[in-house]
């Protein structure tokens, strides 16, 4: 004969699997069921997700704010499912009906007798919960494989937190090694040595010079008539910290009364980065020639190519200020 209170126990459990049951069916638990059907599987694989979505950040080459975007799918299912264990084993407790429990529904009601055991004792109306139904029984430890599964998907999640972090560490800090060398020509012009235009050529790369950053300058003209058509300045080193607004300060001459005609973004090339070109005009001691001056910017070098417009097209400008780049700098990391 099965102990006193055998069928209010038999009950209690049979409460708490018919609450858990109705939230499981509700549209927003059935997307937890393949974790209460294969919870190491599901958890393994969640773990795994989390991971994967951790080091797509630096290999992609995301923002770090993507990870709020790609984390909560794979995190947030356990503690759901979690609460929602725990919800329907206090109203289990507390003693309310199931929601959503039809009165000819599969699960025993509370209370029924199971494989023939006697009917428990229906208490008082009015009896206080603790009488009409005793304690549930404290939920069963994990066992030695939970806890190594346990360990193991947080041995995967830490592991991949640290590569990630190490991954974007290192390349944040990168950046393409170049020397700068102008060369002796540039299409028809020749390049100029100590004239005007070459001295504030090195002076306009000098702002750059520090210990680790190399400066470069250089005019090219027509040596028939001394005039000058195009001037190149910039530096070479890590710019990794430089900012993307450094090519609007950049892309036009210092301390003039220049005035900034039209700016457009440009094709950077093969070296990538980021250029962007102005029309300006000089109205200094009365000249108002068109010129233009397009920068670029990554972070391993800056440069500004100013041209002579002479009827250039904005294309023209720009596979010139491409051309010069490509001349004067030259990878020496292999990329």
């Amino acid at each position: 004969m099965p102990p006193e209170g055998a069928g209010e126990a038999a009950g209690a459990r049979y409460a708490v699997l018919a609450e858990t049951v109705a939230a499981l069916s509700r549209p927003g638990g059935r997307l937890l069921r393949p974790l209460v059907r294969a919870p190491s599987g599901t958890g393994a694989a969640l773990a795994v997700g989390a991971g994967l979505a951790m080091l797509a950040v630096p290999a992609f080459h995301w923002p770090g704010w993507a990870l709020c975007l790609l984390l909560p799918p794979f995190v947030l299912p356990s503690y759901l499912l979690r609460r929602l264990l725990d919800a329907a084993r206090q109203r289990a407790e507390a003693g309310g009906a199931p929601a959503h429990a039809a009165p000819d529904a599969a699960i025993p009601a509370v209370g029924a007798p199971a494989s023939g055991a006697p009917a428990p004792r229906v208490p008082e109306p009015g009896a206080p919960a603790s009488v009409a139904r005793p304690p549930l029984p404290p939920v069963p430890r994990r066992s030695a494989r939970e806890w190594a599964l346990a360990a193991l998907a947080v041995t995967v999640v830490a592991g991949s937190a640290v590569g990630a972090a190490a991954w974007s560490g290192a390349d944040y800090r990168a950046y393409p090694r170049y020397t700068a060398d102008p060369p002796p020509a540039l299409r028809a012009w020749q390049r100029q040595f100590g004239t005007p235009a070459a001295v504030l050529a090195d002076q306009l790369g000098s702002v750059w010079a520090s210990d680790d950053i190399r400066s470069f300058g250089a005019a090219y003209g027509d040596d028939g008539t001394g005039g000058v058509t195009v001037l190149v300045a910039g530096a070479v080193g890590d710019f990794h910290r430089m900012p993307g607004s450094v090519v609007e300060d950049a892309s036009v001459l210092p301390d003039t009364a220049i005035v900034v005609n039209a700016p457009w973004e440009a094709d950077p090339g093969p070296y990538g980065g980021r250029m962007r070109c102005v029309s300006i005009t000089d109205p200094a001691e009365g000249l108002v020639e068109e010129l233009v001056s397009c920068t670029w910017a990554d972070r391993g070098s800056l440069g500004t190519a100013l041209m002579a417009a002479e009827g250039r097209s904005r294309a023209d400008s720009s596979e010139l200020a491409r051309e010069i780049r490509r001349l004067v700098l030259h990878r020496v990391d292999g990329g």
